[in-house]
């Protein structure tokens, strides 16, 4: 015998009817969202590869083509590194641990224990932008701003650590790499909330020009409150917005190994009679000047089998150290304890 449905029954079957209607529209409308996100980024990179990349590759080219200017990412490099981006970085000794995405045997998991705030606005989506990448419920958080200037600032929740926050990495992975410069970096400490500072312990004022993929090296480790990031976007699109977003922040916790280093060579057209002291180092603290001595650099002009030899000495001012060779190449040693793209050698006579 089929036993018949009470009223109560058909009423249940009606709600669970459109509680499952209504979870397959939100799930349809979380789709159609992430769709349009996907498009209006896919939309900017390419109208910003279309204006923008041609003039950055030529800038790359004249810094190539320059003979006193090596461009670290489009050479031969030996010694103990790791490469992001276009940068050159200190070797990890093993994996670091990233403070926001737990490893566990079914792949990463989010704290979910912060607020991100862009331009004092506060969006449980705009953690995504901290989530893994490998995370399946990973979310686009990419916008089109009036203003070039945007700020962001994550937030964590002192009394959610969920785990220690300890780092000494920054690696951001922008959508449209080049477009953006951060003007400076305000970081707060765990301590700084303890003692109600309201002044951050690092700031990282000097202005990191046409950010691409990107690891950043604190000189200690910091154990993380909050953070907040200056951005100057210089692109705008053809709707005269500004289109700007992050596909992750990791906060890392690394050891480097100490004894980083890369070795690579400078090949000229012709003789070189001597080598200047003075240099410009391009790396995650901008351009400046320095010396060979200050960087521990070192010239040689030979290096066989890993071994390098016929140490060179600089030239600075008046005083000027002859190459007592015929040679038309030479040798550098760098030790590294920051991301560094470039150097240039400020004179580099030839005969």
């Amino acid at each position: 015998m089929i036993k018949k449905a009470t009223s109560k029954d058909l009423m249940d079957i009606l709600e669970n009817t459109q509680s499952s209607v209504s979870e397959i529209k939100n799930n349809i409308d979380t789709i159609q969202k992430e769709i349009e996100n996907r498009l209006t980024v896919i939309k900017n990179i390419q109208e910003y590869n279309n204006n923008e990349l041609y003039s950055i590759e030529e800038s790359f080219n004249k810094m190539s083509n320059d003979n006193n200017t090596t461009v670290l990412k489009r050479i031969d490099l030996y010694g103990t590194y790791d490469v992001y981006g276009n940068a050159i970085h200190p070797s990890f000794l093993k994996t670091p641990i990233d403070i926001f995405n737990l490893n566990s045997i079914t792949g990463k998991i989010f704290k979910n224990n912060m607020n991100v705030t862009i331009n004092n606005i506060t969006k449980l989506e705009y953690t995504n932008m901290l989530k893994h990448d490998s995370i399946a419920d990973k979310r686009i958080v990419f916008n089109e701003y009036e203003s070039p200037d945007i700020s962001i600032e994550i937030e964590i929740n002192p009394n959610d650590l969920l785990g220690s926050t300890k780092f000494n990495t920054i690696e951001i992975l922008p959508y449209i790499s080049g477009s953006f410069d951060i003007n400076s970096i305000e970081i707060y400490t765990i301590q700084d909330h303890y003692t109600n500072s309201e002044s951050p312990s690092i700031v990282i004022a000097n202005t990191i020009q046409s950010v691409g993929s990107s690891r950043f090296l604190l000189e200690d480790t910091i154990d993380l409150w909050k953070i907040k990031f200056n951005i100057h976007i210089n692109y705008i699109n053809a709707s005269n917005l500004y289109p700007f977003g992050f596909k992750h922040i990791y906060f890392l916790n690394g050891n480097y190994n100490p004894n980083s280093n890369i070795i690579f060579k400078v090949t000229k057209d012709k003789y070189i009679d001597w080598i200047s002291e003075d240099i410009i180092v391009h790396s995650q603290n901008g351009r400046y000047e320095s010396t060979c001595t200050d960087e521990n650099i070192k010239l040689y002009m030979n290096y066989t089998s890993g071994v390098l030899s016929y140490e060179i000495s600089t030239s600075k001012g008046l005083t000027q150290n002859l190459l007592n060779r015929n040679v038309k190449e030479f040798w550098v040693s760098l030790p590294i304890d920051k991301s560094i793209y470039s150097i240039t050698f400020k004179e580099i006579s030839k005969r």
